[in-house]
Parts: C-alpha cells; sequence; structure tokens
C-alpha cells in the first residue's frame, strides 16, 4: 500500500518515509537511504525520519553519520527513548576518533540527563577510548633520576605514598 502511495503522491514526506522502512525491512538501504532523503527534504523537521536516517547509516556501515543524524533526531523531539535506544546501538560501535568527537561527547553526554537510560554500555565505550590518556596522566612527568627515593618522598608525600606510586608506576608499565 505504502509503495502505491508513493507513486500516487511522490511529494508526501510520510509515504516517502514509510517507503524508506518497507525498502530497509527488505534489505535494500541504498533505495531506503534515497526515500528517506527525500521525504526529509520534503518535512525537514520530522524526527521520525532522521532517526530511520541513523539506522539506515548503520546498516550501510556509517557510524559517524548515524551518530550525527540520531543526535539532530533528538534535537527534534527531546526524551525520546527510541532515539536514546539507537543512540546507545550507535555509539557502542563508533570508533571514536578526533573527526567525530564532538558527536561521541555529545551522545554520552544526552543520556547522562535521563534517569531511565543505562549508561554502562556507554561508560564503557568511552573509558575503552580514553583509557591511554587517563593511564598518561596517572604517570607523572619525572624530574629527578629514578631510585631518588628521598626526593620522590619529598615530592608526593610518607613512604605509604612512595609504595602506592611505585606499584602504579609497575602496573602501568606492565599494561603498555
Amino acid at each position: 500500500m505504502q509503495l502505491e502511495i508513493a507513486s500516487i503522491k511522490p511529494d508526501n514526506p510520510n509515504a516517502l518515509l514509510h517507503l524508506g522502512i518497507i525498502y530497509k525491512q527488505l534489505g535494500n538501504p541504498d533505495q531506503a537511504l534515497d526515500s528517506t532523503l527525500r521525504s526529509l527534504e520534503l518535512k525537514p523537521d520530522n524526527p521520525d525520519a532522521y532517526l530511520n536516517l541513523g539506522i539506515i547509516y548503520q546498516d550501510l556501515n556509517d557510524n559517524d553519520k548515524a551518530l550525527a543524524v540520531t543526535l539532530h533526531s533528538l534535537d527534534l523531539r527531546q526524551n525520546w527513548k527510541s532515539g536514546i535506544t539507537n543512540l546507545k546501538s550507535i555509539i557502542e560501535k563508533l570508533n571514536i576518533q578526533p573527526s567525530n568527537i564532538k558527536n561521541a561527547v555529545k551522545a554520552y553526554e544526552l543520556p547522562l540527563n535521563r534517569t531511565d537510560v543505562s549508561h554502562q554500555g556507554l561508560s564503557d565505550v568511552f573509558l575503552k577510548a580514553y583509557l591511554h590518556i587517563i593511564r598518561e596522566a596517572l604517570i607523572p612527568t619525572e624530574i629527578v633520576a629514578e631510585g631518588n627515593e628521598p626526593l620522590y618522598r619529598s615530592s608526593i608525600g610518607d613512604s605509604e605514598n612512595l609504595s602506592h606510586y611505585q606499584s602504579l608506576r609497575t602496573q602501568m608499565s606492565k599494561d603498555s
């Protein structure tokens, strides 16, 4: 029926959106993408279309675009559980890099404002992405020769702290 509506009314954004859903379900992501994009040309403020577009981009393995359009759908319809759920599935697959870091951070912060959504998956993704940076930040820059324990003690406190520092340093060396 949607195919008939779309062919009779090719300028109907809802028909084009549903046609995109049908194409996706039939395993035709390129046609789904085309139909959904045409729907958005006619009705650019439709959060449902942006959410579906994000799902299509995921199917096409373009998680950066999927993230961007899903975030846009959540800008248009805030507190949308379906959008948050899709956002979580995207961020778990996302390869965080400088080109997408702003969207990735926004994707992480968005669910933090919602108490009904689990954040464990997102936290794990960010921890994995930034663990090397966190580890580097934990190791202080050495300004004295290695083995100069009295100077270490004076810079970090008592011998208990020194032992903790040395064990942390040993662990970080093993993990690297």
